[in-house]
């Protein structure tokens, strides 16, 4: 335990530290004109008043923060949940009768993809809208001001005296426009087109000594295409038991990788679909690989499907992705290099992977004729990566 003399001695060089270190720099606010979300997200970062006495390892903290907070929002937004690539109606020829047929009773679920494929000229265009509100970086709260990014402590006291913290209000709101097409009555081509709509606003806080000062601010929005899907998927077998399919993807980099909306690199996966049963209850399976894009993964999905009536389709959905050297944020401490006897905390990057879970729930409904409208609500599981509390999405698609 020091002496009063030596805890008013580091007081005082504490908050002579702080005065030099924040002196000019009370409100930083982000230019406004072309601002991307990268550069916003940065500038909130790296925007720093206190000071460690390492500004070296502070640069380098920040930068590497950044770099994790930009792959974590990649990863969350640049690959939304699409909707599957599987048409509602699905058809086969019965060479008995010489007619086509529906080859399942079930619309299918929603984001895990089924084996059956939509037949031989057969083909659907849907639009999907999908709304996320992110509330958390694994284990951190983003919105209500309590992340700590930067602080100052007395080794003897559980409250720091110089604190820095910042609050993210992160929304995405996307479109997301497909179609599929049969080209035999086993190859189905897909394509889906993403329009999000992203925006963040964020602030940056210190509390020094019961002192409230606003350090930084920035906001940027932007609405654009993000990475456009291509799909193939064939089915290598068929019956009333169900269907085996395999598949793979495409992901262009349309997305600009500046405003997180885009991997910035071609993505490819590869994938195999296992549906059990064609009547009123079915079960699908499904894993891929990937590599490319934002991180080499692999990805596990489940789905029941439920038809009580011929025109109505509940189905419950888990699906998961473990993506490679994504990496997370963690806060770490050390001891001050100038003042004795206080920790300093810091924002610092922890490599690894990343594994997000996810659920989803929701029905589809036969309107009239060939249209047919879903909603579905996806929750997250873990708390791996950037989440939302829920994500709602509805949708519309029409067969011909």
């Amino acid at each position: 335990m020091r002496t009063t003399i030596e805890r008013r001695a580091a007081a005082a060089l504490a908050a002579l530290v702080y005065v030099a270190g924040a002196a000019g720099t009370a409100l930083a606010q982000q230019p406004q004109d072309t601002v991307t979300v990268r550069e916003a997200l940065v500038f909130l970062i790296t925007t720093q008043a206190v000071d460690t006495g390492d500004a070296a390892r502070d640069r380098a903290a920040a930068a590497a923060t950044s770099q994790t907070l930009s792959r974590a929002l990649l990863s969350a937004l640049a690959t939304l949940p699409l909707t599957s690539s599987s048409a509602a109606f699905t058809y086969r020829f019965n060479p008995t009768l010489g007619t086509l047929e529906r080859a399942s009773e079930s619309f299918g679920p929603f984001f895990v993809e089924r084996a059956m494929t939509a037949g031989r000229g057969r083909a659907s265009l849907s639009v999907n809208w999908q709304y996320g509100r992110f509330t958390r970086l694994s284990d951190m709260a983003l919105r209500d001001g309590t992340l700590v990014t930067t602080s100052n402590r007395f080794a003897d006291e559980d409250e720091p005296f110089d604190v820095e913290t910042l609050e993210l209000r992160i929304r995405s709101s996307s479109l997301t426009f497909s179609g599929s097409y049969g080209v035999t009555d086993r190859f189905d081509v897909s394509a889906a087109v993403p329009v999000v709509s992203l925006s963040l606003e964020g602030e940056r806080t210190d509390l020094y000594r019961g002192t409230r000062f606003q350090q930084a601010t920035a906001t940027a929005s932007v609405t654009r295409v993000a990475d456009v899907l291509l799909r193939g998927k064939y089915n290598a077998a068929h019956g009333s038991w169900g269907g085996l399919a395999v598949g793979g993807d495409l992901r262009l980099p349309t997305g600009r990788e500046e405003d997180l909306l885009g991997a910035g690199a071609l993505g490819v996966r590869g994938f195999a679909v296992l549906t059990a049963g064609t009547g009123n209850l079915s079960g699908h399976l499904v894993t891929g690989i990937s590599r490319g894009g934002i991180a080499e993964g692999m990805d596990f999905g489940g789905a029941v499907s439920l038809n009580p009536t011929p025109t109505l389709t509940f189905a419950a959905e888990l699906f998961a992705r473990r993506l490679a050297e994504v990496g997370r944020v963690r806060q770490a401490t050390s001891p001050h290099p100038r003042i004795a006897g206080v920790q300093t905390l810091r924002l610092v990057q922890e490599e690894g992977s990343l594994t997000e879970t996810h659920a989803a729930v929701g029905f589809k409904w036969n309107v009239s004729g060939m249209w047919l409208a879903s909603a579905t609500v996806v929750l997250p599981v873990n708390r791996a990566g950037l989440t939302a509390p829920l994500m709602p999405s509805i949708s519309v698609e029409y067969s011909f």
